[in-house]
């Protein structure tokens, strides 16, 4: 289904056949599909799943959970929405966590505006495990501010080695790192000091002696 939809030009009419067969069907055919639809996204298919989520449970859960399948960032602001206000905190993480999937997504957006949704969703992190996720979704958004969001991360034990690799993989974009050298240095000097993964510790001195690193063959 994802393959053929994917092919149709106009994103808004991706769902159309979809939806349309699915007005045929009965309900638990239609509950089973509803997760693809969210993945394929357009405006119908906000329609249905918006229906959906202001049902009671369980199909309250199942259009959050069908929403959080969303293909772009164009659903951020509901997503957020969700993540701060829905009465169910299992449903608030689902939210979250697809925030932070979508945020670096590449589109019309600037990296600015990428990295700041995604500062967005850490202020709304209560746990570890999302805020460790966005610190490894920042190393897609390839600019000198995600650096400095996420160094500072490096001397939070819980945080320190996925900020070491999010570091180590920014620094492994030249184009990013050489113009801004002495940025770059002071951090890497941190991963050297912090890691415990040698083989970002070794990236991190290569990068400073601007050397390129290859990941080696598996034997």
């Amino acid at each position: 289904i994802m393959f053929v939809t994917a092919r149709i030009e106009d994103p808004e009419l991706r769902a159309e056949s979809l939806l349309d067969a699915m007005r045929r069907m009965g309900q638990p055919d239609q509950e089973t599909l509803l997760p693809t639809v969210g993945r394929i996204g357009g405006l119908e298919a906000r329609r249905l799943i918006e229906a959906v989520i202001a049902a009671p449970e369980p199909l309250h859960g199942l259009g959050l959970r069908s929403l959080c399948n969303w293909p772009n960032a164009s659903i951020a602001p509901r997503l957020l929405q969700l993540a701060e206000s829905d009465p169910h905190a299992d449903h608030q993480i689902a939210a979250l966590r697809a925030v932070i999937r979508i945020a670096p997504l590449k589109d019309d957006r600037t990296n600015l505006e990428r990295l700041n949704l995604l500062q967005q969703a850490m202020e709304l992190c209560t746990r570890d495990s999302e805020r460790t996720l966005v610190l490894d979704r920042a190393k897609a958004i390839r600019i000198l501010e995600t650096l400095h969001f996420v160094a500072p991360y490096m001397d939070e034990a819980a945080f320190s080695e996925q900020a070491c690799r999010t570091v180590i993989e920014l620094g492994h974009d030249r184009t990013l790192r050489t113009p801004n050298k002495s940025a770059f240095d002071v951090a890497l000097e941190k991963v050297k000091a912090t890691a415990e993964d040698p083989v970002l510790i070794e990236r991190a001195q290569r990068y400073i002696e601007d050397k390129t690193w290859v990941q080696p063959l598996e034997e």
